[in-house]
């Protein structure tokens, strides 16, 4: 396409305007916002603020609907502010933290403990207000972009992660400045980020822009002179905007194509699980994942209530964990597991170990567990666990007629063949009921309030137990159940009284224990594992999900020393022949460790215990009207559930209408949940503060009169 240009020796104002429009068109840019950073403090982010204001307002800019933010300032107060105004008198100008002490903001605000203290969350407002009010916002940071903003650790890092902008790098071109240059680039990559922009800042040093051109050949970069007298700033301004403008049409444009091919191929190619597709699928686009939220295509925030199938027991994007895991991989992402060792999996195995120890074994407790074998997700935990049962009773024990698995009916332990043997019949599991192997279903006492078992009913439960275990324990391979706590199966919680009396008569048999912690494990019930909560350990124990905090699959199996002695033997094929390609994968197992630090130092295998006193807070705050839609609501840990439609109601699959009613209100309020049939539930990241939690409360009990209201019984 060739360019057309205006005859006049100088750009007349409306050639400038038109041209202007045109990028306006192409980029979309109503409320750009340009983060204007550095390597270091005195590169001269001031000085390409001023260039660009100036030259955006060469470009036909209204002069008025540009800001140039400083978020903080150190030393004198309006010193940068001064120097912008100096070059772009017009524009618009905001700030909202002085300090008087030239130096990082967290040492300036130290030695000012009278002045307020900066607030990440107090920018991001300002951001998204300002952004709301103007065409461009050049928001200039202070220092480089990995420098403190509070005695928190929060830095221009966590700035960008709350509020993203489009990255403008200033790097010195002097000699010696590579480093520096490089450092920061590959900072912004390792963050998931990018420079639309690279302005080389001072005297030219062509041998370094060619150096950074080789290192970095994608990236767009400039050369910028020191400038002084107004001819020279007004040239420098003019260049400065139009190839600012056309890196940020360029990096738009490349964006959109990537955006609208991910829609083709999501729509041609993607099949999504728990989908039927022939009903039309709109899933949500998330862009991204911060802490306690997603960040969708638009933009806007959503909670997630469920930490994302009850993985993200630390929150999202926990940048402890990215550090570790490139490190990792750089060292050893990964290595087959057959006949070699390496260190993060060894010592994760001893951390397990130790975390799963029992402080007071009840009378007639297995043994402590000790053996780690490693796999990648839940339901294959569950496979090695029923195949190490299976072997060790087969071997070990003398097996009556018709051997078969004992599981408590509304347990789910994955999708899987083993593992959906021995789950609750679902209408997602029944068409391959041909394939299970057999299995007998317990009926679990519930301790619920609308159903909460007497005392004499559980006694004669516990009987009932004693008389078929006496008649056929010969028959059972093992016990598998979740302890305490059903998660998939709609948030059941099992009286104590009986599981324990249940796995007491499995020691009394010899009959193999397995506790299926994949959802339970890592803190979500108040200990690092509910069966320390029960005080009766298994003889194998299943995890998954929390012990990477969703930053890579691993799943974990731990056994008692008696269950691995099953397999040893002079013969080969009396091995356990398992194993899965990624088994211990190495930079998952070092990412584990991290999680297990960070569980450890922020008190979170207990802070579950703390959350049930905020639910019960919530449940007694919500307005009359919600309480009666409601039934047997129940607390336990981490999760507050509830069951939502009438008793009569046929609606048990795990589609249920009235559920899904509440959750896409509850969407559109900013909260995201995903029912279990009829049951709505919260199960949030453990980090979550008292405040979110009963936000995210009072959200879910509003969605629930909205809903009714909207579909009466």
């Amino acid at each position: 396409m060739r360019s057309v240009q205006c005859r006049s020796s100088k750009a007349c104002s409306a050639c400038e305007r038109s041209r202007h429009l045109i990028f306006s068109l192409v980029l979309g840019i109503q409320g750009m916002v340009i983060f204007i950073t550095a390597t270091d403090t005195g590169v001269g982010k001031t000085m390409v603020s001023s260039l660009l204001a100036r030259g955006l307002a060469q470009q036909g800019v209204v002069p008025e609907s540009i800001c140039y933010f400083k978020p903080v300032q150190t030393g004198p107060r309006y010193e940068d502010v001064e120097a912008v105004r100096h070059w772009a008198p017009q524009i618009s100008f905001a700030s909202l933290y002085h300090y008087p002490q030239p130096s990082s903001p967290d040492q300036a605000q130290k030695a000012a403990p009278e002045l307020p203290q900066v607030r990440r969350e107090r920018i991001a407002e300002e951001l998204r207000r300002l952004s709301a009010r103007y065409e461009y916002v050049l928001c200039e940071g202070a220092g480089g972009l990995y420098v403190p903003l509070d005695h928190e650790g929060s830095s221009w890092w966590d700035v960008l992660k709350d509020f993203p902008m489009q990255i403008l790098l200033v790097v010195r071109s002097a000699l010696g400045t590579l480093n520096h240059s490089a450092l920061s680039l590959r900072a912004l990559e390792y963050q998931g980020l990018s420079a639309f922009l690279v302005v080389m800042n001072g005297s030219l040093h062509k041998e370094n822009e060619a150096s950074l051109r080789r290192m970095f050949p994608d990236q767009r970069l400039i050369s910028q002179q020191q400038v002084g007298c107004d001819e020279e700033h007004k040239e420098a301004a003019q260049r400065l905007a139009a190839l600012c403008l056309e890196s940020l049409a360029v990096d738009k444009a490349a964006r959109s194509e990537k955006r609208n091919k991910a829609r083709d191929y999501e729509r041609e190619h993607i099949w999504h699980p728990f989908t039927q597709h022939q009903e039309g699928h709109a899933p949500l686009w998330v862009q991204g994942a911060r802490d306690l939220s997603w960040t969708l295509e638009s933009g806007e925030r959503i909670l997630d209530g469920i930490s994302s199938w009850w993985v993200s027991g630390l929150g999202h994007g926990r940048e402890e964990l990215g550090r570790v895991l490139a490190g990792q991989q750089q060292t050893l992402d990964h290595v087959l597991y057959g006949g070699v060792a390496h260190e993060p999996a060894a010592l994760l195995a001893g951390r397990l170990v130790e975390l799963a120890q029992l402080e007071a074994p009840a009378s007639g407790s297995s043994e402590p567990l000790k053996r780690v074998f490693y796999s990648d997700n839940g339901s294959t935990a569950v496979e090695v666990a029923l195949k190490m049962a299976y072997s060790y009773s087969q071997r070990r024990r003398s097996l009556g007629p018709e051997p078969r698995f004992l599981a408590v009916a509304g347990g789910y332990h994955g999708d899987t063949l083993g593992a959906m043997s021995v789950s609750a019949a679902t209408r997602y599991h029944t068409p391959y009921a041909a394939l299970f192997a057999p299995t007998e279903y317990l009926q679990p006492q519930l301790l619920a309030p609308v159903h909460r078992s007497a005392c004499c009913v559980v006694e004669q439960a516990v009987a009932a137990l004693e008389e078929q275990f006496a008649q056929h324990h010969a028959s059972y391979l093992a016990l598998i159940c979740e302890p305490l706590l059903q998660g998939a199966g709609g948030m059941l919680i099992q009286h104590p009284r009986w599981l324990e009396a249940l796995v007491g008569l499995c020691r009394r048999y010899g009959v193999p224990v397995i506790f299926d912690e994949v959802f339970t494990g890592y803190g979500r019930l108040g200990f690092p594992f509910a069966f320390q909560k029960l005080g009766m350990a298994p003889d194998i124990l299943c995890t998954s999900k929390g012990l990477t905090s969703g930053t890579l699959p691993l799943a974990v199996c731990l056994a008692t020393e008696e269950i691995f002695a099953a397999f040893l033997s002079a013969r080969s094929e009396d091995a356990l022949l398992h194993g899965h390609t990624f088994t211990a994968h190495a930079t998952a197992c070092a990412v584990a460790l991290k999680v297990l630090d960070l569980y450890h130092e922020g008190g979170l295998f207990q802070r579950a215990q703390q959350l049930e006193g905020f639910y019960e807070r919530a449940q007694h705050e919500a307005q009359e009207g919600c309480r009666e839609l409601w039934q047997d609501p129940r607390i336990l840990g981490s999760v507050w559930a509830f069951e939502v439609g009438g008793e009569d109601t046929d609606e048990r699959g795990y589609f249920a209408a009235s559920a899904q009613r509440v959750a896409q209100c509850a969407l559109r309020r900013g909260l995201f949940v995903r029912p279990l049939s009829r049951t709505l539930y919260l199960a949030p990241a453990l980090t979550v503060s008292e405040e979110e939690l009963m936000g995210m409360c009072r959200i879910l009990t509003e969605s629930l009169v909205e809903a009714a209201a909207q579909n009466p019984c």
